[in-house]
This record gives structure tokens, sequence and C-alpha cells, in this order.
């Protein structure tokens, strides 16, 4: 399919490399001949692709502009977003890395996408999701391809099935999610509380820690105050911030309250991304 057959949008300070590759979402593939994203968000497929200021989309019938819009926080100013960023490493950060957006996921997906990131790397955790999908999704054919999408709570119903997704000890987080979900579904009350209720709430679930947690906070739910602290983020803050000295979470996280005042989430996720590739060790 060429370009010209494509649906498009056009965009400004935005870049889709950054944003898909920067380990805030996990279900995609990209596609060396044609150069396109092959996603996978809730039921819905879609390819994507940016040639300068231009995305070129096709997706099954419930991926819209809208949604698109919607799901890379493309309505929002990111110029006014990050105009607090000015210390030495973010600045750099930025410059590296500018267009870099958070992604507006789905909740269920999310959790359980965070839920096999503990003690994981991304490919893993790509694996696990995709195995998840195609031992419990729907199947959907998109272009001629068939795929299948994320299950629901309802459907990941197997322990033994989830074990077989190369989940490990992270399957019994996972179907107990589940099961608790089947009971009592509360995730459209958990998308109305503030930041610190929902964190709180998702805590409730097994197997969903303080790291964890702001990470669905953040990928989900958009609280942009939540800053999820990983390896990554204490090398970066010790490194970066205070002089290589060691300090204890509770240290760093003060730290973290008193240095980023605004939109912490995305300042996380451009430290993030910066330290992956840049931080030595």
């Amino acid at each position: 399919m060429s370009t010209q057959t494509l649906k498009t949008i056009r965009v400004t300070d935005f870049n889709l490399e950054h944003t898909i590759d920067c380990g805030q979402f996990f279900l995609y593939e990209f596609n060396k001949e044609d150069q396109f994203y092959y996603i996978i968000e809730n039921d819905k497929v879609f390819k994507i692709k940016q040639i300068d200021n231009t995305l070129f989309y096709n997706g099954t019938k419930n991926v819209t502009e809208q949604f698109i819009t919607h799901f890379f926080s493309l309505d929002e100013d990111l110029q006014q977003r990050t105009k607090n960023f000015t210390d030495k490493t973010l600045t750099q950060a930025l410059e590296m890395y500018w267009g870099l957006r958070n992604i507006r996921q789905d909740l269920f997906q999310c959790m359980i996408g965070f839920v096999c990131s503990s003690a994981s790397n991304i490919p893993k955790i790509k694996n696990n999701l995709r195995l998840i999908c195609k031992n419990f999704g729907d199947e959907i054919d998109f272009e001629g391809n068939k795929y299948h999408t994320f299950p629901t709570p309802q459907q990941i119903n197997n322990l033994e099935m989830i074990k077989e997704c190369k989940t490990g000890y992270r399957a019994k987080f996972i179907y107990s999610i589940c099961q608790q979900l089947q009971k009592d579904n509360n995730l459209e009350q958990i998308k109305t509380q503030n930041y610190l209720d929902s964190k709180k709430s998702l805590m409730e679930f097994m197997g969903i820690g303080t790291k964890v947690a702001d990470c669905i906070c953040l990928f989900a739910l958009c609280h942009k105050e939540s800053f999820p602290i990983d390896t990554w983020i204490i090398q970066i803050i010790e490194q970066m911030y205070l002089d290589g000295e060691k300090h204890t979470i509770k240290q760093i996280d003060q730290f973290i309250q008193k240095q980023f005042k605004e939109n912490k989430g995305l300042a996380q996720q451009y430290l993030f991304h910066w330290a992956r590739f840049n931080l030595k060790n």
C-alpha cells in the first residue's frame, strides 16, 4: 500500500520513533521493509509511520484520527509542557529526543504490561504480551493478515495458559488481577480518582507495587505528577544530580519532588530514555 492511499495527520513537535521505543508501551513491532510500526491497543490494530511532519496510518475500523490524536497525546502543547525543563541533563535529553510524548494507554493492557515488566526487559515483555494476545485474545483480520487483540480480564482465565506465555512468577499476579476484576471490576472508578487515590487502588492488586503503580498512573491514567522510580532513574539522579553519591529511594523521591515541579511524568520519560542510551555505568 502506497502512502498515497493511507490516512494522514500533520504533526508538530512529535517524534513517533522516540515515543514508541522509549519503554512506555510494549505491544508493537517495527517492520523494517515497509518502515511501519504495527500496534495492538486493546481491540484495535493499526500501522503507522512518520515522514517529516506527517503521520501515515491505517487500521481497523475503530482506528480514527481522533483515536490516534488521543493515543499519542498530539493534542498537547509540548513546548508548554517542557518549558521548565531547564537543568543541564533534561536540556540534553530534550535536544536528543525532542518529540517524545506520553502515550495514553488502555488501563487494563497497561496494568498487565507493567506487571510483566517486573525484573524483565523490553524484548521479553513484548513477547509476554504477544503470547497473551495469541492465547487469549480475539482473532482479527487487518490487511489480509491475522492478529489477536488484547484480551479482557474475563478471557484471561487459565493460570497454566498464562504460564505458557513465558510470564514466570508473574503468572500468578496476572491471574489474580483478572480474577479480582471479574468479581469486582473497579477500573472505571480508578479512572476518576486523583493520583494518590488511584495509585493506592492499583496497589491493592496482587503484583502491583509502588513503581508499577506509578507507571500505570502515568501511562494509562495520565497523572502528570507520577514519577516512576526504577534502577535507571536511581542511577541518573545519583550520577547527574547528586554528585554520584548513593541515596535511599526515599531520599531520591524527596529530591525528585523538590527538583521537578511540573509535568514530572514527562520529565521522567525523557530522563529514562536518555539514561538507557547515554548513562555511563
